[in-house]
């Protein structure tokens, strides 16, 4: 019994994040969408993909940063010697 418990608390703690990450990604996506003047209410805008412009858009930034601290660490460590 302690076991299943144990497992529903798991499967609803990742259903949550899941629903929490999707609606962070969605209003990432909107974001984007309404700064280039796209209505939301458009037929061809779906849900899904407003979501996955957010996760786009979100690994890009991150992917930038890193490059960027990488660059900086180099710069930073060649004027040190």
């Amino acid at each position: 019994m302690k076991k299943d418990k144990k497992n529903l608390k798991e499967a609803f703690l990742e259903g949550l994040l899941e629903i929490v990450l999707t609606l962070v990604f969605f209003g990432i996506g909107a974001l984007i969408v309404s700064a280039f003047g796209i209505e939301l209410d458009s037929p061809s805008i779906d849900f899904d993909l407003i979501v996955l412009l957010g996760i786009i858009v979100l690994v890009a930034v991150f992917g930038l940063v890193c490059v960027l601290v990488q660059f900086l660490k180099k710069t930073v460590k060649g004027k040190q010697k």
